[in-house]
C-alpha cells in the first residue's frame, strides 16, 4: 500500500518541505563566480570520498556554483548549500523506512568543509560513512540552519559540540542499528539549540539520557519531534510542556514504564501523533487530545495498554487520514468511532485499524462517506451481526480484515466488485456464514475463533496469558525473525545488484577508453571491499538468526514439557477424585 506509506512520510516531512522552499529563495543561484578558497575546500572534500556511482562527476572546472548539489549566494558567490543526500532514498512503508544501497557516497569527510564559512544547509543523508563518528568540526559551521545526517551509517556518540550551532532550525540524526548506531548519554546539548523547529533522532540510543524531556522542553519553537525506538526509560507526568507549537510528535516503540502523561492533553496544534508501543502502564484514552486537535491527520495509539469504552466519534475530524488503535483493551460499540454526521464534505480516512480489542455491536451501515479508505482492519474483536452489502461503497479499499469476530449471515456478493481488494488472509475467519449465490467461495476456515476460546486472549497484556499463549507468541516471534532475515537478505541482494551494475559500468568505460589503469585498480579494490562487506553481513545475519531460532526452539520444547507436566498433574488429580468418589460409594 504505497500510497498510505507515502502519506505517513509526507506528514512527517511536511516541515522539511517548507524549510527547503524557504531556503531556496533568491539567495541561491548558479549564475555567480565561485570563491577560490571554497572551490578548493570542496575539491579536498571530494577527494576524501568514495563515489562508485560518479555522482560528483560534475565537480570539475572553475565554476563550483554549477556543480551538482552546490548552491551559492547570487551576490557574493559564497557557498550556501551542499545537498549530497542519496537521491535513491529507498522504500518508505507504513511502519518503517528502508534506505537504498544505490548511489551512496562513502569514505572520509575532510575538515576542509570548515572553509565554507557561510554554509547554511548541509545534507549527507542516506549515504555510507560506516564506522565513522559524526565529525566534531561540523560544530564550527556556525551559520548552519539545516543539518541532515540521517541513515548515513555514522556510529558512536553524538558530539556535544553541536550545541554551538545556535542558528540550527532543522536537525535529523535518525539512525538504524543495522546501518550504524548513534548514542547520546544526555541531551543537554540539544537544549542550547533554541531555534530548532525540527528534531528527529529516531533509532538513536538514549537509554542513559535520563533528563531527555527536560532538555527538549527548552525548545519552545519545536514543531516536529521524532524519538521513536530510542530506548527512552522515563517520561515525567507532572511537568508542563513548553513546546506548545508541536505538530508532529513521534515517541513510538520506546516501552516507557508509565501511562500517557497529562501534559500531552494540552497540546493544541497536533497534526500527527504516534504513541504506539510507547507506554507500558494501563490507562484510559485522553479524549482531550482529540477534542483539542481538530487538525489531526494521523492518530496512532496502537499497543499503548489503553482500556475502557471508546466514547469519541472520530468521523468529525475532517483532516484525519490514519487511525490506529490496535492491540488495546477498548470496548463499546464499534459504530461510535465512525458513525454520526461527518461535518465534512468528504472523509479523508485511508487507514482504519482497531484490531485486537474488545469492540462489539454491529458493523456501521454508513460507508459512503469513506470512499478514500484503503485499509480496514476490525479483526479479533466481538463484532456481531451481518456484513453490510453497502461495503462495496468503499471503492478504494485494498485490504479488509474481519476475521475472528462473531459475524453471521451471508457474505455479500457485492464484495466481489471491490476491484482494488487484495486477498491476504481469509476475510471470513470467525464468520458463521453461508456463501451467497455467485460469490467466490472463501478458504475453508470459517469457524469462530471466539467459540474455540482463542479470541479472548487477543488484546490482553502478554504477561496475563498462559503457557499456550507463550508458546504461540514464541512461534510468532520465530516467524517474525525469519521475516526479518528475509528483509535483510533482500537488502543485501539489492546492494549486490548495485555492485553488479557498477561492474558493468566499469566494463563499458574500459571499452570506451574512459578509464585509466590507476583509476580502474582503485575501483576494483573498492568493489572487493563492497563484496567482502556484503558477504560478511549476509553470513552474520544467517548465523545470528539461526542461533536465535535454535534458542526459541529450545524454549518451545521446554514449554511443551511444562504443558505435558501440567496435563499429567491434572490427570492425577482427576484419578484421585474418581478414587475418592468410588470409596464413598463403597462406604455407603
Amino acid at each position: 500500500m504505497a500510497s498510505c506509506g507515502g502519506l505517513v512520510s509526507i506528514v512527517l516531512l511536511a516541515i522539511f518541505v517548507i524549510q527547503v522552499i524557504e531556503f531556496g529563495h533568491s539567495n541561491a543561484s548558479t549564475n555567480v563566480s565561485c570563491i577560490g578558497v571554497e572551490r578548493e575546500a570542496l575539491l579536498k572534500f571530494k577527494h576524501g570520498l568514495t563515489d562508485p556511482s560518479r555522482r560528483l562527476s560534475s565537480w570539475v572546472g572553475e565554476e563550483c556554483c554549477k556543480w551538482e548539489g552546490v548552491e551559492c549566494n547570487e551576490k557574493t558567490g559564497h557557498v550556501l548549500k551542499l545537498d549530497l543526500h542519496n537521491p535513491y532514498t529507498g522504500e518508505i512503508y507504513i511502519d518503517n523506512f528502508i534506505p537504498s544501497s544505490k548511489c551512496r557516497l562513502g569514505g572520509n569527510i575532510a575538515p576542509s568543509l570548515t572553509k565554507l564559512k557561510y554554509l547554511k544547509y548541509l545534507d549527507l543523508s542516506v549515504n555510507n560513512f560506516a564506522t565513522q563518528k559524526i565529525p566534531m568540526f561540523f560544530a564550527s559551521l556556525q551559520k548552519l540552519e539545516y543539518l541532515n545526517l540521517s541513515y548515513a551509517r555514522f556510529d558512536g556518540h553524538i558530539p556535544r559540540q553541536l550545541n554551538n550551532l545556535s542558528k540550527l532550525e532543522y536537525l535529523d540524526l535518525s539512525s538504524d542499528s543495522d546501518l550504524g548506531y548513534l548514542t547520546s548519554n544526555d541531551l543537554d546539548w540539544v537544549s542550547k539549540l533554541s531555534s530548532l523547529k525540527y528534531l528527529h533522532m529516531s533509532g538513536v540510543g538514549l537509554s542513559k539520557a535520563k533528563d531527555w524531556f527536560g532538555s527538549i522542553n527548552m525548545l519552545s519553537s519545536l514543531q516536529s519531534l521524532g524519538l521513536s525506538n530510542c530506548q527512552l526509560q522515563v517520561i515525567p507526568s507532572t511537568l508542563q510542556a513548553n513546546f506548545t507549537s508541536l505538530r508532529f510528535p513521534d515517541i513510538s516503540s520506546n516501552y516507557i514504564d508509565s501511562s500517557i502523561p497529562p501534559w500531552i492533553y494540552n497540546l493544541s496544534k497536533l497534526e500527527h501523533i504516534d504513541l504506539s508501543t510507547a507506554f507500558l502502564n494501563e490507562g484510559r484514552l485522553p479524549t482531550a487530545i482529540i477534542e483539542n486537535n481538530q487538525r489531526i491527520a494521523l492518530f496512532d495509539m496502537s499497543w499503548t495498554f489503553l482500556l475502557g469504552e471508546f466514547s469519541k466519534n472520530l468521523s468529525s475530524l475532517c483532516k484525519l487520514q490514519v487511525v490506529r488503535l490496535r492491540g488495546n483493551n477498548f470496548n463499546g460499540n464499534i459504530s461510535i468511532i465512525s458513525n454520526g454526521r461527518l461535518g465534512c464534505v468528504q472523509s479523508k480516512w485511508k487507514i482504519f485499524d482497531v484490531s485486537e480489542n474488545h469492540f462489539g455491536g454491529d458493523l456501521p451501515n454508513q460507508f459512503g462517506d469513506f470512499r478514500e479508505l484503503e485499509h480496514l482492519d476490525l479483526s479479533f474483536n466481538s463484532i456481531s451481526g451481518s456484513i453490510p452489502a453497502n461495503l462495496v461503497e468503499l471503492s478504494s479499499l485494498r485490504e479488509l480484515y474481519l476475521s475472528d469476530n462473531k459475524l453471521s449471515g451471508t457474505i455479500p456478493e457485492s464484495i466481489g466488485r471491490l476491484s482494488n481488494l487484495k486477498i491476504n488472509r481469509p476475510v471470513t475467519s470467525g464468520i458463521r456464514a453461508t456463501i451467497g449465490k455467485g460469490a467466490t467461495e472463501p478458504r475453508s476456515d470459517v469457524s469462530s475463533q471466539t467459540e474455540k476460546g482463542g479470541g479472548d486472549d487477543r488484546g490482553r497484556a502478554p504477561e496475563k496469558q498462559g503457557a499456550k499463549a507463550k508458546k504461540d507468541r514464541a512461534s510468532s516471534s520465530s516467524r517474525d525473525m525469519v521475516g526479518d532475515l528475509e528483509t535483510r537478505m533482500a537488502k543485501v541482494e539489492i546492494a549486490m545488484a548495485d555492485v553488479q551494475g557498477m561492474v558493468e559500468d566499469m566494463s563499458a568505460r574500459i571499452e570506451g577508453g574512459e578509464t585509466g589503469t590507476g583509476e580502474l585498480e582503485a575501483e576494483v579494490l573498492e568493489l572487493k571491499s563492497e563484496f567482502g562487506e556484503l558477504r560478511g553481513e549476509m553470513l552474520g545475519n544467517l548465523t545470528d538468526t539461526t542461533n536465535e531460532l535454535q534458542q526459541r526452539d529450545n524454549a518451545l520444547e521446554a514449554l511443551v514439557e511444562v504443558m505435558h507436566a501440567e496435563t499429567a498433574e491434572l490427570k492425577a488429580k482427576v484419578a484421585e477424585m474418581e478414587g475418592a468418589r468410588v470409596n464413598e460409594v463403597i462406604t455407603v
